[in-house]
């Protein structure tokens, strides 16, 4: 983006945005696309992330269906755990980020 902006490719949003909108964008998101003090790159799309399962299976896999796992690694073992309970593959799924592979 730097190289855009000394280039003059890319312009600031700031003109065209007004502060109303900015006020409802979190801090931190107008922080990482602001150059020189001025917005010029705001994501479209953020992501969401949503930690579900299925009490059942969960439990089928000798682990408490209402703890949650609070880490990464948590959340491996309750998926290791699910595969050797015999888990349907569809149910086997954890993604660590954008980009990443999910595992089966």
């Amino acid at each position: 983006m730097v190289g855009m902006i000394q280039t003059g490719t890319s312009e600031p949003w700031d003109p065209y945005m007004g502060a109303d909108v900015k006020a409802d964008i979190l801090p931190s998101v107008l922080a990482e696309g602001t150059v020189d003090g001025k917005l010029y790159n705001w994501p479209i799309f953020l992501d969401i992330i949503v930690q579900a399962w299925n009490a059942r299976l969960v439990e089928k896999a000798g682990l408490d269906p209402s703890v949650a796992p609070t880490t990464w690694d948590e959340s491996s073992a309750t998926l290791r755990r699910s595969r050797t309970a015999g888990s349907p593959r569809s149910a086997r799924r954890l993604t660590a980020g954008a980009g990443a592979r999910s595992r089966r």
